[in-house]
C-alpha cells in the first residue's frame, strides 16, 4: 500500500470519525433539546385536554393521562398509574412547581412534567423520558451503522483510487529519478487529463531543455579546455625555450611578448566567465546614466576605423539614453565586431537607427554568412558557440544579460548565405529628446 493511499484512509476515518462526533453531539444536545420541548409542549396539550375532561365529568381514573389535580382540601391522582404521584409531592412544595420541568422517580426513572393552574386547581402532568432515551439510542445505532458501511464501502473504493491516483506521481518520480542519473530519454506519458499530466508535460518540457543544457555544456567544456590548451601551450612551449637558451637573445623581447598577449587573452576568457557569471546571478550593478544616443553611437563606429561602417541616424541627434553607458557599448561593439568576422573582406557593416512608434532601434546589419533557424534561438546561451567563431561564445550571452538588465528588446534576423541583423530596442520609457 501506498503512502498517498494510507494518507486517504487515515484522512477518510479523521473525517468520519469527527462526522460521528459531531453528530452524537448534536442529536445527544441539540435533537434532545428540540426532543424535549416538543414532549413539554405536549404535555401542555394534555394537560389542557385532561382540564376539559374534568370539567365534562370524566372520572379522574378513565382519563388517557398519568398526573394530578391539586385543589384547596386535596390531591387526586389523574389515570391509573400512581407511580409518579406520591414521589412527586413528596420531593416537591406545591407552590413551587414551575410551569414545566423533570423530577425523579425513587425506582431511578426520570420524568417530565407541565403544570396548568385552572379554576378547579393545579393540574400536572408526567411522562417518563424512557422514550427520549430510547430515541437517542437509536440515532446512535443509526450513526454508528453508517460509520460501519461507510468503512466497508469507501477503504476498498479508497485502495483502488489510491492506487490509480499514485501510479502516474510514482510514473513521474521514477522518470525523475532517471533523469538525474543522466537518462532524459525516461517514459513520462501521462494521460489523465488533469494537473498531473500538464505536470507530466512540463517535466517533459524541462527534460528537454535539460538536455539541450548538457550537450551544450558539454560543448563549453570542450571549448574552454581548447581555448585554454592552446595559449597555455604556448605560454609553456615559449618559456621553456627561453629556459634553456633555445632563443637567440635578440628575440626573446619578441618571445616574450608573445607570452604575454597569451596571457592577456587567458585573462579575458577569465573575466568573461566571471562577468556572464555575474550577470546571470543578478550580481552586477548597472551605472545608471543619462547620455547622448548619436555621440554614444558614433564613438563606437570610430573605434572600427578599418572597417566600412554605414552609420544611418534617422532620428534626431539630441536624444538622451537613460542606461549604464560602457555595458551597452559592449553590446554595440560585439554586434559590429561579429558582424566584421563572419562578413568577407571589405564586406560593408551598417549600423542604423530608426523610430517604429515611440521606441527606437538599433541595428546592426552584415553581409556575411548567415544563420541556420536552428540556431538563431541558441546563439544567445552561454554554452554555444557558431562554429566558425574561433571564440567560447561568451559575447553575445553576455549582451543578452546586459540588455535583459535594461529591460531593452532584443533579437536576430538571418538566413544562411544572406548575412544578419542583431538588434536591440529602447522603449518611450528609457530616452527623452
Amino acid at each position: 500500500m501506498g503512502k498517498i493511499t494510507k494518507k486517504l484512509i487515515k484522512n477518510f476515518l479523521i473525517i468520519m470519525i469527527v462526522i460521528i462526533v459531531l453528530s452524537s453531539f448534536i442529536s445527544s444536545f441539540f435533537l434532545s433539546k428540540f426532543y424535549m420541548e416538543n414532549q413539554f409542549t405536549q404535555l401542555k396539550i394534555k394537560c389542557e385536554n385532561v382540564y376539559d375532561s374534568i370539567k365534562d365529568g370524566t372520572p379522574y381514573r378513565n382519563i388517557d393521562a398519568n398526573g394530578i389535580l391539586i385543589t384547596k382540601d386535596s390531591a387526586y391522582s389523574i389515570g391509573r398509574s400512581r407511580m409518579a404521584l406520591m414521589s412527586f409531592l413528596h420531593n416537591n412544595d406545591i407552590n413551587s412547581i414551575k410551569d414545566k420541568g423533570t423530577f425523579n422517580h425513587p425506582m431511578g426513572e426520570k420524568y417530565l412534567y407541565s403544570r396548568l393552574d385552572t379554576d378547579i386547581g393545579i393540574i400536572v402532568i408526567f411522562e417518563n423520558t424512557k422514550l427520549t432515551s430510547d430515541y437517542l439510542r437509536v440515532i446512535n445505532i443509526v450513526l454508528s451503522t453508517v460509520f460501519l458501511m461507510g468503512l466497508a464501502v469507501f477503504i476498498p473504493f479508497i485502495l483502488i483510487f489510491g492506487k490509480n491516483f499514485t501510479r502516474p506521481i510514482l510514473k513521474l518520480q521514477k522518470a525523475s529519478y532517471d533523469i538525474s542519473k543522466g537518462n532524459f530519454k525516461a517514459d513520462m506519458t501521462i494521460e489523465t487529463g488533469d494537473e498531473i499530466e500538464e505536470l507530466s508535460l512540463s517535466l517533459k518540457n524541462m527534460t528537454k531543455r535539460l538536455e539541450e543544457k548538457y550537450s551544450l555544456q558539454r560543448d563549453f567544456i570542450a571549448n574552454v579546455s581548447h581555448d585554454f590548451k592552446t595559449p597555455l601551450s604556448i605560454i609553456r612551449n615559449y618559456s621553456e625555450a627561453i629556459k634553456d637558451g633555445l632563443v637567440p637573445l635578440d628575440e626573446v623581447k619578441e618571445y616574450s611578448k608573445d607570452i604575454i598577449e597569451e596571457v592577456d587573452k587567458l585573462n579575458n576568457l577569465v573575466m568573461d566567465i566571471l562577468e556572464l557569471s555575474k550577470l546571470q546571478e543578478n550580481k552586477f550593478n548597472l551605472k545608471l546614466e543619462n547620455f547622448n544616443l548619436y555621440n554614444f553611437l558614433n564613438s563606437s563606429v570610430n573605434k572600427f576605423k578599418n572597417e566600412v561602417i554605414d552609420f544611418n541616424f534617422n532620428i534626431s541627434k539630441d536624444i538622451l539614453v537613460y542606461g549604464d553607458k560602457a555595458a551597452l557599448e559592449r553590446v554595440i561593439n560585439n554586434f559590429i565586431d561579429n558582424a566584421i568576422k563572419f562578413s568577407p573582406n571589405s564586406s560593408k557593416i551598417e549600423l542604423y537607427v530608426k523610430c517604429n512608434n515611440d521606441d527606437i532601434i538599433i541595428t546592426v546589419k552584415d553581409n556575411g554568412i548567415g544563420i541556420e533557424d536552428k540556431m538563431i534561438d541558441e546563439i544567445w546561451n552561454r554554452y554555444y558557440k557558431h562554429s566558425q567563431s574561433g571564440g567560447m561564445g561568451l559575447g553575445l550571452p553576455i549582451c543578452s544579460e546586459i540588455l535583459k538588465l535594461h529591460n531593452f528588446r532584443y533579437g536576430a534576423n538571418s538566413k544562411p548565405g544572406l548575412g544578419s541583423e542583431f538588434y536591440f530596442i529602447i522603449s518611450k520609457d528609457y530616452y527623452s529628446k
